[in-house]
């Protein structure tokens, strides 16, 4: 199983090599897994968008009422979310606010991995869609939402162009 660790030397590299370097390596990782990079991206993202994360991806423990590092985030794919979660933790630690950021990326990452080893798809698959919905990418609360196929579990055999979640409870004869 692959373990991600946060101990990157700074001393010789610049911010942008940094940042380089963890996405690269974040991907990696990802790549290696069962499921979608784009899944665990989401994945990765709705454990920890939560008001009590550690911030920047919550809101800061001494002011609990002060909006949350994840309603910054303006992008439109998982490339751009994983970007800002790197660039949002790396940012944070090196304005001195602590490493708090940093070490709940590395254990995101390592939570879904450890659930896509264990072939946990329901636990991913909650993760991956509290991650979507928090990210501002689809109301999880909305009639009808629909996936498109690379975020539905990649382990099972391809069908229609997309899966339609509802909840508009239907009748067993239909």
């Amino acid at each position: 199983m692959l373990r991600l660790s946060s101990n990157i030397d700074a001393t010789a590299l610049s911010a942008r090599e940094i940042f380089f370097n963890s996405h690269s390596l974040v991907l990696q990782c990802f790549g290696c897994s069962r499921s979608d990079v784009s899944r665990c991206i989401y994945a990765v993202s709705g454990y920890l968008f939560y008001q009590k994360s550690p911030f920047p991806f919550g809101a800061p423990s001494s002011n609990p009422s002060s909006r949350p590092g994840y309603l910054d985030f303006e992008g439109d794919n998982p490339l751009d979310l994983l970007a800002f979660l790197i660039s949002s933790a790396y940012t944070t630690y090196w304005s001195l606010q602590g490493r708090g950021g940093l070490d709940a990326i590395v254990e995101a990452v390592n939570h879904v991995l450890k659930m896509d080893k264990l072939n946990e798809k329901d636990v991913l698959d909650e993760l991956v869609l509290r991650g979507m919905s928090k990210a501002g990418l689809f109301d999880l609360f909305a009639r009808s939402t629909t996936l498109l196929v690379p975020l539905r579990d990649s382990r099972k055999e391809p069908g229609e162009a997309c899966v339609t979640f509802s909840t508009r409870r239907e009748s067993l004869e239909e």
